[in-house]
């Protein structure tokens, strides 16, 4: 009996052992399995990018295309605009979510999977930081013309790929779920959050324009990627100097329809890269005649918080001061910025500075002056800002913005030329040069006059067909038209005295719709955007030309992405005399008169400068041509 027990026992101890070993190799030979589909997983994410060497940086030669983290978990799809809008995780989606477009431009991802912690990249690879761009950037000498793909761009913005970075103007998709900008831009993020809150950084190309700029967007934003060999980098005082760097000059906010930097400008080159002098002796800084800067007190602690204080030699320099795509406001942007928030000085100040409560999110800091005689005064009392119009009848005077710290003033007044005060950039339009003119490359979009006053928005039919004075719309009143097609305006707001053109524009007159129509030898395709119409435009000109329709006098919107209608300066007015018998043949003789007004048309392929008689109440577009 024991012995049958000792038998029984050495039988259940060696299942046991037999159990656990085979337990164990199996397991092993599963691990050894999962490492091989692991690494060959990586090897094939690898191996099937193309790869670019730029100076001492391998990047990928395209945009990156994976639907799982590094460590194999799935990255959702998301197609719906609401959902998109809510989603806090990280996510990706085709543009437009069709899965045609992955095959040429890859996916879309929101800044959530960019920085999950399971990494996006693949192994190797990791999502830049802005410094890495910068690097970039400097290597092709900040021609972006050069990092895009043949056949992408127009005009000064065609790319010639001499870097064999290949990026494709894909669009994006913003954080409400939107996509936008197909064959215009294309943004790349970074691994690097900005000082905004929910802001992360992002890269950007144009069509348009050799330009490279920096932008802020909030993390929902559909953008690409594109990544750098190398493991991932934890951020250094470089990165950290950069973001500095893209802070102090990028921020922005809109207030109205205005876009404005949240903080004052602080470069030392204009926007050709000559160098702008920092002067800091008193007697040189008032002999002065040409463009410099100083720091407050020549203190480069003050520059840190304040930025720099030019004179308005540099603000008014033929090279530019303000970066690509933006520009130095008006007076009449400034009357503008003013009405929008109400007069109200308080809005405009930063939290801190004086009585300032900040709604408008503008930011101002009370920088101080430099008079004329080299010296300082009113550091964290007052704000002086620029503006590009020189006082209309003080000679050697420059119009400028100024706000004090124990009020809600905002005082519109004039400086010498040689003080030293702060500058503010304004959002600029996009332009293109065509001939000899120089035109806005998109639709008109302001809703106030040059001199500030507001432009009515009328949406009821009735209300636009008895219209006897200047007023706007969206197509069909959908302010999302709007963003891609600027606004429609009746002949009264063209006609106004106050002026619809921002300064330094005029509405385009009809010789010069004339001349545009023979430069791009009656090819209306040459004039309308690849965004628009069912592939009918070639867009070889450069304007850009959206099918944006019209809203006619009794207020019916109609021909949506089918043609496009721009109102010129130009009318006539015909006088008319008619016979009106009493009794015969007594008879009194009336007068008559009506407006013929020239508008453009474009229609299919065809390009047409016609008149309009009576259509002081049609809702046309408007593009501008520069002074």
């Amino acid at each position: 009996m024991k012995h049958s027990n000792k038998v029984t026992l050495a039988i259940l101890l060696v299942g046991l052992i037999c159990s656990f070993s085979c337990k164990t190799i199996a397991q092993t030979r599963n691990n050894k399995s999962t490492s091989k589909s692991k690494k060959k997983l990586t090897e094939n994410v690898i191996s099937k990018y193309k790869t670019v060497k730029i100076g001492k940086q391998i990047w990928m030669a395209e945009n990156l295309n994976v639907d799982h983290y590094r460590n194999g978990d799935p990255i959702p799809e998301v197609k719906n605009p609401e959902q998109w809008k809510n989603t806090r995780i990280g996510a990706w989606c085709y543009y437009n979510n069709d899965s045609q477009n992955g095959k040429k431009y890859g996916k879309l991802y929101n800044w959530y999977a960019v920085n999950d912690p399971r990494g996006i990249a693949p192994e190797g690879w990791h999502v830049p930081t802005i410094a890495e761009f910068e690097t970039l950037a400097i290597t092709v000498n900040q021609d972006g013309n050069a990092l895009k793909a043949i056949g992408q761009g127009l005009g000064n913005g065609v790319g010639t790929n001499k870097s064999n970075f290949s990026a494709l103007l894909v669009g994006s998709r913003n954080d409400y779920g939107h996509f936008d900008n197909s064959g215009s831009s294309t943004s790349f993020w970074s691994i690097t959050e900005s000082s905004g809150i929910n802001n992360a950084i992002s890269w950007h190309l144009d069509d348009s324009g050799s330009y490279i700029s920096l932008v802020g967007y909030t993390k929902g934003y559909g953008f690409s990627i594109r990544c750098l060999s190398g493991d991932d980098k934890s951020t250094n005082q470089s990165e950290k100097k950069s973001t500095e760097i893209f802070d102090h000059i990028n921020k922005t906010v809109k207030i109205g329809e205005q876009e404005w930097m949240t903080e004052n400008l602080n470069v030392d080159h204009y926007r050709n890269g000559d160098l702008i002098p920092e002067l800091k002796d008193p007697v040189q800084w008032r002999n002065f005649r040409s463009g410099a800067w100083c720091y407050y007190n020549n203190d480069p602690e003050n520059g840190k918080k304040y930025g720099k204080l030019y004179n308005w030699y540099a603000v008014s320099d033929s090279r530019g001061l303000a970066p690509e795509g933006w520009q130095i406001p008006t007076q009449s942007d400034f009357q503008i910025l003013v009405t929008t928030v109400n007069n109200d000085g308080n809005t405009l100040k930063a939290i801190g500075e004086g009585t300032g409560t900040n709604l408008s999110g503008f930011s101002a800091l009370l920088g101080g002056s430099r008079v004329h005689d080299g010296s300082f005064c009113d550091l964290s009392k007052e704000a002086y800002f620029w503006s590009a119009t020189e006082h209309h009848y003080q000679k050697g005077y420059v119009n400028y913005l100024h706000l004090v710290n124990d009020g809600n003033n905002i005082n519109l007044d004039y400086d010498y030329k040689d003080y030293g005060n702060s500058v503010r950039c304004i959002k600029g339009y996009k332009t293109i040069k065509i001939g000899g003119q120089t035109w806005m490359a998109e639709n008109l979009n302001v809703d106030h006059y040059k001199n500030g006053d507001p432009i009515r928005e009328v949406r009821d039919p009735e209300q636009w067909s008895n219209l006897k004075n200047g007023a706007w719309c969206y197509y069909n009143n959908d302010p999302e038209n709007g963003k891609k097609y600027g606004k429609l305006y009746n002949w009264y707001a063209v006609d106004d005295p106050r002026g619809l053109a921002p300064e330094g524009w005029h509405v385009a007159t009809k010789d010069e719709f004339e001349n545009l129509k023979t430069v791009i030898k009656g090819e209306a395709s040459a004039l309308i955007s690849k965004e628009t119409g069912f592939g009918l435009g070639t867009n070889t000109s450069g304007f850009s030309a959206m099918l944006a329709g019209y809203r006619s006098n009794g207020g019916i919107f109609s021909y949506f992405e089918s043609s496009a209608y721009y109102w010129s300066n130009t009318a006539l007015d015909h006088s008319i005399n008619a016979r009106i018998y009493d009794s015969p043949p007594h008879y009194r003789t009336i007068t008559s008169t009506s407006s013929e007004i020239t508008y453009l048309g474009l229609f299919g392929d065809q390009i047409n400068i016609l008149n309009v008689q009576n259509g002081e109440n049609i809702g046309y577009s408007i593009r501008c041509v520069k002074d």
